[in-house]
């Protein structure tokens, strides 16, 4: 029976590996979108640089070398710490932006109760579930939702609306007049979520970049142990006579260093260099040479991250108004990091190996078997996650593939009724919650207590044959 079980579980496990293999070698291919076909090629020594740097994290596997290629090309700018795209992806968000917190909290209709120390533009009407709320989250109905909208026309003012959710300006679109019979239309038409607000007047110095968009700074920043930090920025600049600033409408990409200065050279959707924008405004020295109010924005990022300090990476899209104040318009929690990588350099500078080495390196693990476990490997232990075998005494390895064994994860022996000894090496230093809960039969639990840490509350509930004492002891590492 425990050899099939085996068979069973490796072959499941084989499967899942193939699975992510596929999923990983289709986001490699990504790395390819700000590419050309006569960049220059990395020389052995860069190669040696890069293998150099990343040799510490060759557990999550070998890294590729397009990106690197493809960001110094761009950029001008060679450095091993660039970061891939598919890494970005696979590694790094999953840590920083927990998608338990992603879904709600990057929603447009909800940004304003979650962020309150930061201007943003003001909303008129939003729609979520299909129930129509005021600015101030009052429901109210259809009708008065039309009403407050022609209002806001009427006066004069231009009003845009959002589907909420929707990424890279889809489905956004400008009224500067219309009837409530077209609202309603409207209105229909974008369905269950969205939001209405009034159009921004922005600072006429970044308006000159293109009049017909809403010209924002794409500023990525980082929550690193409670502290809030600017990592890079960047002008996103509309195409002519399109609306959205969106790089992929035809737009350009301007650096911005974090002085607030910018680079004297844009990159076009066709990813060549310009010195001069469509709309004719130079960059650089005598042009558009620095973001005006960057101090604002900075600011008014940093009063927003802290509201949402979970979100430990984020990509704000930030607009400068005709009062000179910075308006927070979207927080992206799925930022395309390469965007400031082509420009700036390296997104993560300075910060980069302690990024990687806190958020991701201690914290990726690999699904593993033996015939006995079920076990999570990291770069330097092992973690127990579940039994694979119904024999009535097990004894945990100290070691496994040379890793030592420092854990016994929740439930990993839980609800084994046939088990009774278990004996577990000096290197176990946590036990996880419930980890033998239900173990009826278990009479003796051997572990070191010197080196035993912290053990998760109900570890050993109803295991009935276990020494009163001896539980006592294991509540006091609680």
């Amino acid at each position: 029976m425990d050899i099939l079980d085996y068979k069973i579980r490796k072959r499941n496990l084989e499967i899942e590996q193939k699975e992510w293999d596929a999923v990983l070698n289709i986001a490699k291919k990504e790395e390819k979108f700000y590419a050309l076909s006569d960049d220059q090629a990395l020389s052995e020594e860069q190669k040696q640089q890069i293998d150099a740097f990343w040799k510490k994290y060759e557990f999550m596997g070998k890294i590729d070398y397009t990106a690197f290629q493809t960001f110094y090309n761009r950029s001008g700018i060679f450095d091993p710490r660039y970061v891939p795209h598919y890494f970005t992806k696979f590694f790094i968000r999953p840590f920083t932006a927990p998608e338990k917190y992603c879904t709600a909290f990057q929603n447009k209709a909800y940004l304003p109760k979650l962020i309150t120390g930061a201007k943003q533009p003001e909303t008129i009407v939003r729609r979520v579930e299909g129930i129509y709320y005021n600015g101030d989250f009052r429901r109210i109905e259809e009708r008065e939702a039309i009403a407050l909208c022609m209002s806001v026309l009427d006066g004069g003012r231009e009003i845009v609306v959002k589907p909420s959710g929707m990424a890279g300006g889809k489905g956004v679109e400008f009224f500067s007049s219309s009837t409530p019979e077209e609202l309603k239309k409207v209105f229909r038409k974008k369905g269950q979520l969205f939001v209405v607000q009034k159009a921004i007047h922005q600072h006429p110095e970044m308006a000159k970049l293109n009049q017909s968009t809403v010209n924002t700074v794409r500023l990525t920043t980082f929550m690193y142990k409670g502290k809030f930090i600017p990592l890079a920025a960047l002008i996103k600049v509309g195409a002519p006579s399109v609306r959205v600033d969106n790089y992929k409408h035809g737009g350009c990409l301007i650096g911005v260093n974090l002085d607030g200065s910018v680079l004297p050279w844009a990159l076009n959707i066709d990813r060549q260099r310009i010195s001069e924008l469509p709309s004719g405004i130079k960059l650089g020295e005598g042009g558009f040479d620095s973001v005006p109010c960057f101090d604002n924005v900075l600011a008014a990022a940093e009063r927003a991250h802290y509201d949402i300090p979970k979100i430990k990476l984020i990509s704000w899209d930030i607009a400068i108004d005709d009062e000179n104040e910075a308006e927070i318009i979207e927080a992206n929690f799925g930022g395309d990091l390469r965007m400031h990588q082509v420009l700036t350099g390296p997104v993560f500078g300075d910060m980069t190996e302690k990024i990687l080495d806190y958020y991701v390196l201690r914290k990726f693990k690999r699904k593993r078997i033996t015939r006995e476990f079920d076990y999570d490997e990291y770069h330097d232990h092992i973690v127990i996650t579940k039994m694979g075998t119904e024999k009535s005494k097990i004894c945990v390895p100290a070691q496994i593939q040379g890793k030592p064994v420092t854990e016994v994860g929740p439930y990993a022996f839980a609800y084994h009724k046939e088990l009774k000894e278990v004996e577990l090496p000096d290197s176990i230093v946590r036990i996880g919650e419930h980890a033998f809960f239900g173990c009826v039969t278990m009479h003796t639990l051997k572990v070191n207590m010197k080196t035993l840490k912290k053990v998760e509350k109900s570890a050993v509930n109803r295991c009935y044959k276990l020494d009163k004492a001896f539980k006592d002891k294991l509540s006091e590492k609680e």
